[in-house]
């Protein structure tokens, strides 16, 4: 299962640019930021995974996608990293979200590895654009602890949906166990903003949990009608979660 281990290197790329250890100057360009070329995007997350003297980033599996800033977020929530929301519009400023596979050391993680950690396999995920945030997703869980009751699994799952605005039922609850992979297929047909294809240890069991309610949309920021799914290890750590709206207005 993917485990966020890690935020390192959180800021935008305002620097980066073809990975050389060396010098470690990255070019002017990365300051673009969101008007940077493919191509461009790309060598700046390289440079900025390959900026740790441990990280070694696989340059053959660098990928950017371009979509607005609420989307990488959505996107980046989806994949468990907590949400850091858009602070003022404009909420579809342009940027890239890129990703890099390899070996990476984590060094900030909500407790998990407060302390630099050897490197391990995973993906380092980058906004670059208006304001920007990362994130380094491992293969592996960092920290797995006793199995949850289906109870304390729905009491996790609310916690984590409990932010202003939002307006779960809690009688609407409902959960079921399968496989990882089951679940990312489930979240993919409800439209979670990923693709999940060639992800590890998908056959690890997971809890699905389903809250419907009134929720604040992500992008829109408006109140919205409709359901939450969360991913949880059997321990409750949060492994993916997202919001899907049902098109209905909110009453």
């Amino acid at each position: 299962m993917l485990a966020v281990a890690g935020l390192a290197l959180l800021a935008a790329c305002d620097g980066g640019g073809e990975k050389s250890m060396a010098k470690a100057t990255p070019p002017a360009a990365c300051a673009e930021g969101a008007q940077l070329s493919q191509e461009q995007a790309i060598q700046c997350i390289l440079w900025i995974a390959g900026a740790a003297p441990d990280n070694q980033p696989d340059p053959s599996t660098a990928t950017a996608r371009r979509m607005t800033k609420c989307e990488a977020l959505d996107l980046m929530g989806w994949e468990g990293v907590p949400r850091a929301r858009p602070r003022t519009p404009p909420w579809d400023s342009p940027v890239w979200i890129v990703e890099v596979r390899g070996d990476f050391s984590g060094s900030i993680g909500y407790g998990l590895t407060p302390d630099p950690s050897p490197p391990r396999t995973g993906r380092f995920v980058q906004i670059l654009g208006d304001g920007g945030a990362g994130a380094i997703l491992f293969d592996e869980r960092a920290q797995e602890g006793p199995e949850l009751s289906r109870e304390k699994i729905v009491e996790r799952a609310l916690l984590e949906i409990d932010v202003p605005g939002n307006e779960p039922d809690p009688s609407s609850a409902s959960l079921a166990r399968m496989t990882y992979r089951e679940a990312l297929d489930t979240l993919r047909r409800e439209g979670a903003p990923q693709d999940f294809s060639e992800r590890p240890h998908q056959d690890d069991p997971v809890w699905l949990v389903e809250v419907s309610g009134v929720f604040i949309d992500p992008c829109a920021g408006n109140p919205r009608l409709g359901k939450y799914l969360l991913v949880q290890a059997l321990d409750g750590f949060i492994e993916s979660s997202g919001f899907v709206p049902d098109g209905t207005p909110a009453p």
